[in-house]
């Protein structure tokens, strides 16, 4: 009689899994079940409005609250990690930390690929949905349940080894695996150092009004006109560490130096660079940023406001992106 067919098993080795996303770059990565996350929360949010101008949102909020809508058969969310910080971020920049260097959504569509590669050699015909941060899943709500950090007053993710450091993404799978993490207790406390750093009030220690943000209206609004209030508080043309600068986690010593990350020579950029700036000079420098997606005319007009804030000379010319 020949021999049967070796029947393959559905369930994955957690190690085996962890193995190929370290491996693939990410310098973090947890195992959840994709149950489905409560939603009162979100609600709450966006009925409140404090999801100001990005209405994708609400649009896509109940596929976000269940991994299951988004991947068909989904058993494993796996969440990733990657630290963006190096040592040459301790310099100042015009521009927030995150945004010195190359484009994250690059770095993480590569190691995406290579992380696919080597889940398919382990399990040939398995599906899955990747993405960080513009895609259909709550990264820092996935990153919690996976243990790898937990979810501060600021709204970020806290990782005991990284801080606020990490770059969020996740893919999801349709195989289960043989162990799942847990999440870890919040160290916040009673500290409330990033909610009392924030100018604008932002923060109230358990959400974020993404209405009276700096990062917000320096990367999600930049085609809005964007509140006098609000102005006089820039701290960086494009994104604001303030939240995270306070923050007693986010230690000098947390930085990976990964080469992905090299700080660009363009977020040495003085705010008179920037704010004399000409398109194409921009565009040249800023190819590959994360800044570039702000656009030109948005980075000028904010260090115009910058600049006026410190000469203390009222309101830029041509305020309006």
């Amino acid at each position: 009689m020949g021999s049967q067919p070796q029947r393959v098993s559905a369930l994955l080795r957690a190690d085996e899994v962890k193995r190929a996303a370290r491996e693939a770059g990410f310098a973090e990565v947890g195992l959840a079940r994709p149950e489905p996350i409560p939603g009162d929360a979100l609600r709450g949010w966006l009925a409140r409005g404090n999801h100001g101008e990005m209405r994708w949102l609400a649009r896509s909020a109940q596929a976000r609250l269940d991994p299951r809508r988004v991947l068909a058969g989904c058993r494993t969310v796996i969440a990733l990690g990657i630290c963006h910080a190096t040592s040459e971020h301790q310099l100042p920049s015009p521009f927030a930390s995150f945004a010195r260097t190359r484009d994250y959504h690059a770095t993480f569509r590569d190691r995406f690929r290579r992380l696919r590669r080597a889940l398919r050699a382990i399990a040939p015909h398995i599906d899955d949905y990747a993405c960080c941060d513009s895609g259909l899943v709550m990264e820092k709500v996935w990153a919690a349940r996976a243990g790898l950090g937990w979810q501060g007053k600021q709204t970020l993710l806290i990782s005991p080894k990284h801080g606020a450091k990490l770059l969020l993404g996740a893919m999801l799978i349709d195989r289960e695996v043989d162990h799942y993490d847990e999440p870890i207790p919040s160290r916040c406390g009673d500290c409330r150092r990033c909610v009392e750093a924030c100018p604008t009030s932002a923060l109230d220690g358990a959400s974020l009004d993404a209405r009276r943000c700096l990062a917000y209206w320096t990367i999600e609004a930049v085609h809005e006109v964007m509140p006098e209030d609000l102005r006089p508080h820039l701290s960086s043309v494009y994104g604001c560490d303030l939240c995270q600068r306070a923050c007693p986690h986010n230690l000098p010593e947390h930085h990976c130096d990964d080469p992905r990350f090299a700080v660009r020579p363009f977020a040495h950029a003085t705010l008179e660079e920037l704010a004399i700036s000409d398109e194409d000079s921009f565009a040249q420098s800023a190819s590959g940023m994360s800044v570039a997606r702000a656009g030109w005319e948005a980075v000028r007009r904010n260090a115009r406001f910058m600049l006026a804030n410190r000469d203390g000379d009222g309101e830029p010319a041509n305020p309006k992106p």
